[in-house]
């Protein structure tokens, strides 16, 4: 499967990446996150949100080819 992944905040700065085309085995935004995480462990220190075609969702939600992911840290300011 492959999916655009956008990459905001921290997390930006972890993957040194605005976005990347990621192509791996699974089925569910987990296997990609544990995909993800393999090639960036850094990644792992950081709290984030996932968000599937603009929509939040949970680690379980099922991926299909093409969609795009969106890895969101928490964001504060004033």
């Amino acid at each position: 499967m492959k999916v655009k992944v956008l990459f905001f905040a921290k997390a930006r700065d972890v993957i040194g990446k605005r976005e990347m085309y990621v192509d791996f085995e699974g089925e569910k935004v987990e296997d990609l996150i544990r995909h993800i995480m393999v090639h960036f462990p850094k990644l792992g220190s950081l709290k984030f949100s996932v968000a599937v075609n603009r929509e939040f969702v949970m680690p379980d939600h099922p991926l299909k080819d093409e969609d795009e992911v969106a890895i969101i840290p928490p964001v504060s300011g004033g």
